[in-house]
């Protein structure tokens, strides 16, 4: 019985061989192409350091060597058989492969449909299948795990813990084999894709199911986080939704701006789709509001880009927003950032969103934000209280929230509403002090944590941080008094900390008040 990683076998209760790491590559090489006769070519190409000189002989010495180890006669193998002028074939059972427990599966691969273990279509099918299991594992984080049913025919439900069911539904026509996989997220109950893949029964067949797999792999992951955050915009806003999806899909330390190499790869596949230009619109604002304090962010040059491409995406997708007054709602949102001319149309969109929505709570958050700019304080916070009754205590948009009622109660000057609210938020996420305290604290008596925070930021992270606050905050606020309120704290421990030159040239010319 081998490892899974074909580090190691039990031969039988007093016997355990390992093997190195190159016999292990070889074992798990040919494993995976199962009845299959691979030259020695073949091999040398996949395994990279089965030998640096190239040669056929190193093959025949690593098989040699594994055949000793495993008591595998050449004449009667049981593992590895020689196919003399063609290569090598591994004739093993598939039980002789330790399976890693699906209980705790994030992927889930079977059942397969439509062969049979004795046929001649059952090899290249189990090829398809095995290589799709090893494209998951490459494209998932290493704590996520994949199992294959590789049994024809077997009808094993999957496990509680799956995210993602692929089932595999064998058939031939007069064109060879072809196999439709399906695609499933969450109980199985919502199809993702659907797809029919034409499967060679070449030589080189190991490599073409390599290379389709990677690609359909990624691409049933981004539909399945792509399809978590369609179900989610009911119940949060869009960045809020993207968010949690992120969290569901990919490793829990990964948040949403450490993803965005896949969003711009799914960009392409749906460059017409005016959803995922509302998705992709929303993940630009999101990096300026959780990053942007790197210094990198504040390039004018980059902020002029994103937010031209923010309003090149929301335009397309404007039809298709105002007939969805939960993603009308966040379009709105996102034109207002923009600024330039949008806001009266912002406005306008927003409300007319706002009154037919039934995802009432990312609407009142929102639309609550808005007049926060607006100055309508009390509207503002009458909004937000009732947003933070509506959601879920210690949830990601109750944090939302609850940041967002902060702001609004800084800008108007009414900072001795904070604390109730302050503690909430630190309560749930410690960390969040480190980041907010400097907004937070009293501008004439600032806390200690808040001098600790300032004193232990770079002269060019500080400058980022006030210029991004500024960019995102309070030049979307309409009243002077309320944009000199936001940022009286953090330019006031910035200027202590590294000077009055520390203050970006934007927020200088654009509040003067803040320093009279």
């Amino acid at each position: 019985m081998f490892e899974p990683d074909f580090s190691a076998a039990k031969l039988d209760e007093a016997t355990f061989v390992t093997f190195t790491h190159a016999e292990s590559q070889l074992l798990s090489y040919l494993s995976r192409h199962p009845r299959q006769t691979l030259s020695r070519d073949q091999i040398l190409d996949a395994l990279t350091e089965a030998g640096s000189d190239r040669r056929d002989r190193t093959i025949d010495f690593l098989i040699n060597r594994i055949r000793r180890k495993l008591k595998d006669n050449p004449k009667d193998p049981k593992f590895i058989a020689t196919r003399y002028g063609g290569g090598y074939v591994w004739v093993a059972k598939p039980e002789s492969v330790r399976q890693e427990p699906a209980d705790d599966a994030h992927v889930f691969i079977g059942p397969m449909r439509g062969l049979d273990a004795a046929s001649s279509d059952f090899a290249p099918g189990a090829v398809f299948a095995e290589s799709l299991a090893l494209a998951f594992k490459d494209v998932l984080e290493p704590d996520l795990k994949v199992a294959l049913d590789i049994d024809a025919g077997s009808n094993r439900t999957p496990p509680p813990a799956a995210a993602i069911q692929v089932e595999l539904s064998f058939f031939r026509d007069s064109d060879g084999l072809e196999c439709v996989v399906t695609s499933r997220a969450g109980e199985g109950t919502h199809v993702v894709l659907a797809e029919r893949v034409r499967l060679s029964n070449t030589r080189s067949a190991h490599a073409v199911a390599d290379s389709q797999c990677r690609e359909l792999a990624s691409r049933i992951l981004n539909e399945s986080w792509r399809t978590k955050v369609d179900a989610n915009t009911f119940d949060s806003p869009l960045p809020i939704a993207m968010q949690n999806a992120s969290i569901e899909q990919f490793d829990s330390r990964k948040t949403l701006e450490e993803i965005g190499p896949k969003l711009k790869a799914m960009r392409a596949q749906h460059a017409d789709d005016p959803h995922f230009k509302l998705i992709y619109a929303t993940y630009l604002h999101s990096e300026y509001v959780v990053r942007g304090f790197e210094p990198g962010l504040i390039d004018p040059a980059r902020r002029q880009s994103d937010l031209a491409e923010i309003e090149q995406l929301v335009l397309g997708a404007l039809d298709y927003a105002q007939s969805r007054p939960h993603l009308g709602v966040m379009a709105a949102k996102l034109l207002y950032f923009v600024d330039r001319s949008y806001k009266p149309l912002a406005l306008e969109l927003a409300s007319n969103a706002h009154r037919s929505n039934t995802a009432i709570a990312p609407s009142l958050a929102i639309v609550g934000q808005f007049h926060g700019f607006l100055g309508n304080t009390d509207t503002a916070v009458d909004y937000l209280k009732q947003a933070d009754a509506l959601s879920d205590p210690n949830s990601t948009f109750d944090r939302y929230v609850l940041i967002i009622l902060c702001q609004v109660l800084i800008a108007a000057g009414r900072r001795d509403e904070l604390p109730e609210y302050r503690t909430r938020i630190y309560g749930q996420h410690p960390l969040l002090r480190i980041f907010l305290e400097p907004l937070f604290t009293d501008p004439d008596h600032p806390s200690m944590r808040a001098k600790g925070a300032m004193f232990v930021m770079s002269r060019a992270r500080t400058t980022a941080l006030l210029s991004n606050l500024h960019f995102v905050w309070t030049r979307l606020c309409e009243d002077p008094a309320h944009q000199s309120n936001a940022l009286r704290a953090p330019v006031s421990l910035a200027v202590r900390r590294h000077g009055r030159s520390v203050v970006p040239d934007e927020i200088i010319r654009d509040i003067p008040g803040l320093f009279i």
